[in-house]
């Protein structure tokens, strides 16, 4: 389970001045690349559901990227529930016991409506659980009472992760871009190339072949090892029947995901 860019926020809290600099460069680490030692181990990728009518060969794509996970707190957290419903709802969350860890942030978002982390893990666990509307909202919570961005742009990528999941790609395309809309507002935009691969999936699904090479494009220009994305595209770049290109995807992903280059290489020779 990769941590989290969350900033505890808190109208009564002083935040160092320094923290934002690191909270902007961890946001960086979960949407942008895979950290070298993450802790928990995060929920494996999800299936691709059902692609809308109209969009042929999606089952031929790799798998959405992961939601974003916990990232440890940057600040001094007030604890302001006499019972610290938030405390025993993460341990319970990192224990994998997400039925108790609903249980506490329920609570602890009743006590604290106007707290962005309660809200954010309560979604998480809910995720889990494949409780996904309800985590939906949750995510939504997230984004109206953060004062920060970092907690807004994970919480509309995992947004768009869960309405993929439901199959709803108009949905989950508008989430993705707002996430990365709101990191290139930021005083500090970092190179996150999760949210442009599973947006270029979610137009896949769609049907939209060239809105998702282009989002691919981007997701390798920003991490040029990332096999996925090149996989993807190359993917996209053979529906599309530009098999020059496709071509090209596959002898990078040779240097770089074997498994993935001899894929691409089999759906070429079809």
């Amino acid at each position: 389970m990769v941590k989290r860019s969350s900033v505890s926020v808190f109208r009564l809290v002083a935040v160092y001045p320094a923290l934002a600099a690191s909270c902007l460069a961890m946001a960086a680490l979960v949407l942008g690349q895979t950290p070298t030692q993450p802790k928990p181990t995060p929920t494996p990728r999800r299936p691709l559901p059902k692609p809308v009518a109209g969009s042929r060969g999606f089952e031929q794509f790799a798998k959405r990227d992961a939601s974003a996970r916990l990232i440890a707190v940057a600040g001094t957290r007030v604890i302001i529930d006499p019972g610290d419903f938030y405390s025993k709802g993460e341990a319970n969350y990192k224990a994998g016991k997400y039925e108790a860890a609903v249980k506490d942030l329920t609570q602890a978002v009743k006590l604290s409506p106007d707290w962005d982390e309660p809200h954010y893990v309560l979604a998480l666990s809910l995720t889990e659980l494949g409780r996904l509307k309800q985590a939906i909202e949750e995510f939504k919570q997230v984004v109206k009472v953060a004062i920060k961005d970092e907690p807004k742009i994970l919480a509309h990528y995992n947004m768009g992760n869960a309405y993929a999941d439901l199959g709803q790609y108009k949905e989950a395309s508008e989430a993705y871009q707002k996430a990365i809309q709101l990191n290139a507002k930021s005083l500090e935009p970092q190179k996150l190339s999760k949210p442009h691969n599973n947006l270029g999936l979610a137009y896949a699904a769609s049907g939209q072949l060239n809105d998702a090479v282009a989002e691919f494009n981007q997701a390798v220009q920003l991490r040029a090892d990332y096999a996925d994305a090149h996989y993807n595209l190359g993917v996209a770049y053979l529906q599309l029947g530009k098999k020059h290109e496709a071509e090209e995807q596959q002898r990078i992903l040779l240097k770089l995901n074997s498994e993935l280059a001899n894929k691409l290489d089999d759906l070429m020779r079809k």
